[in-house]
């Protein structure tokens, strides 16, 4: 995923600056019709609306683009005062361009994110998934992943849906408490503790 950010108009700010609610959406212009082979319509909302509407359903978001904009929308934030206004669009876009740059092993700007099942379903059915792998390819060339996060997700013939975003301490605290609940999951997610002890 790459950071690209569109101009902040000056000429046309709006004088008092406010919530951009979620009715505000922005739309370029349809392409020139290619006789039906392709049509492609790109919509800007908040990282927050789009979060927004996967976890009511409305949009899939695959586990990588749930947990990026989720760390996007953490920076890039139109519900604080005069959030449209240039001054803090700039000032929002510069503190998330500072956090990209830093971060542990590797920066948050270096990690490549290729999700791989760390344990499998809990008691809730949803699927626990580790970013810390950037995919076998790049992995040969010393590429890393984030560590810190994972991602749970119920998988259905739609795609992934009720995707979370939790700490490892968090989703270590949930397995014991599937583990205590579920007696016959016991076995199963004790293994995975055993085996994955070094990961979580």
């Amino acid at each position: 995923m790459y950071l690209y950010f569109l101009p902040v108009s000056t000429a046309n700010a709006p004088k008092i600056g406010g919530p951009l609610s979620r009715a505000q959406e922005a739309l370029i212009p349809s392409p020139t019709h290619d006789g039906g082979l392709e049509h492609t319509e790109a919509k800007f909302l908040p990282a927050s609306t789009w979060l927004e509407q996967a976890r009511t359903g409305e949009i899939i978001l695959f586990p990588p683009q749930f947990f990026l904009l989720t760390i996007v929308s953490q920076f890039l934030t139109p519900t604080v005062p005069n959030a449209l206004t240039p001054e803090i669009l700039e000032q929002q876009r510069k503190q998330l361009k500072q956090f990209v740059k830093r971060g542990g092993d590797p920066p948050w700007g270096e990690a490549c994110i290729s999700p791989q099942a760390l344990i499998g379903q809990l008691g809730n059915g949803k699927v626990v998934l580790s970013l810390e792998h950037p995919g076998l390819d790049l992995e040969k060339h010393g590429r890393k992943g984030i560590k810190d996060f994972v991602v749970l997700v119920k998988f259905s013939k739609e795609g992934p849906r009720e995707v979370e975003i939790k700490t490892r301490k968090e989703i270590m605290q949930d397995v014991r408490e599937d583990v205590k609940k579920t007696g016959t999951a016991y076995s199963h997610h004790l293994q995975h503790l055993q085996t994955k002890k070094e990961k979580l």
